[in-house]
């Protein structure tokens, strides 16, 4: 065995951790999006990030439930090109997961009780795999300390200076095309928040960077569509505390 070898064996399960850590600093939100604007850290994206780093450093992150809760809601839902409303049975999982970090090298050597709650909502069988997936994937963000962000390129939303200077000219087609934007970022956004699965994952839509810009443009210019917004979230976060 190595010098290097014998130093990493000697390493505890805080130290190990550690250096998981200098290897994971940072998870960018993935390209794809949901109507082209809410971009996310998926369960998948944290794991694959992760799992290599506990490889490296002889961690093993192990997993499990210490409690769950499944119930059955109604929810109304609309559908914005038909222009028609309807309700459905949804399940709601809530799960509390609990890691340990295990020295691989000496597995008395661990950590424990780092927990993660989640939360999730599907018509048919999937919400409690959403609630895992949610409640593992932060467990492993918060307990590891990886920052995650936006995409740096330029923003190609509109700019609130250039959608005030269209709100104050004359010229009608312009107006109508500013309208036809906000009503379609307006259904979109209304769209997300209705298929939110837990409360943290629509505190996160609220407060996207991207979302946020649409919200302060439609209070700004329509604000009858940022009321009915205000609606939705509230009606929905209703929905998910039941």
């Amino acid at each position: 065995m190595t010098k290097k070898e014998n130093t990493e064996k000697s390493l505890n399960i805080y130290q190990r951790l550690i250096e998981v850590m200098k290897e994971v600093r940072y998870i960018e939100k993935e390209q794809k999006t949901v109507n082209k604007q809410y971009r996310f850290v998926s369960h998948d994206a944290v794991t694959s990030a992760t799992s290599q780093a506990f490889i490296n450093n002889g961690v093993y992150a192990k997993p499990r439930i210490i409690k769950h809760e499944i119930n059955m809601v109604n929810i109304k839902r609309s559908d914005k090109y038909k222009g028609t409303s309807y309700e459905e049975n949804s399940f709601i999982c809530n799960v509390e997961v609990e890691y340990e970090f295990i020295n691989i090298d000496n597995p008395e050597d661990k950590i424990t009780q780092i927990n993660g709650l989640g939360q999730g909502i599907d018509t048919q069988d999937k919400a409690c795999g959403k609630a895992i997936s949610y409640a593992c994937k932060y467990a492993l963000l918060k307990a590891l300390g990886i920052e995650t962000g936006d995409d740096p390129e330029r923003d190609t939303d509109y700019d609130l200076s250039n959608n005030q200077k269209a709100a104050n000219a004359a010229d009608e087609d312009m107006k109508e095309t500013l309208s036809k934007k906000n009503e379609e970022d307006f259904a979109g956004l209304k769209a997300i928040i209705e298929s939110c699965g837990g409360l943290e994952e629509l505190k996160e839509v609220w407060s996207d960077k991207e979302n946020n810009k649409i919200i302060k443009r439609l209070e700004k210019y329509q604000p009858n569509l940022y009321q009915l917004l205000i609606e939705t979230k509230d009606a929905m976060k209703k929905i998910l505390l039941t």
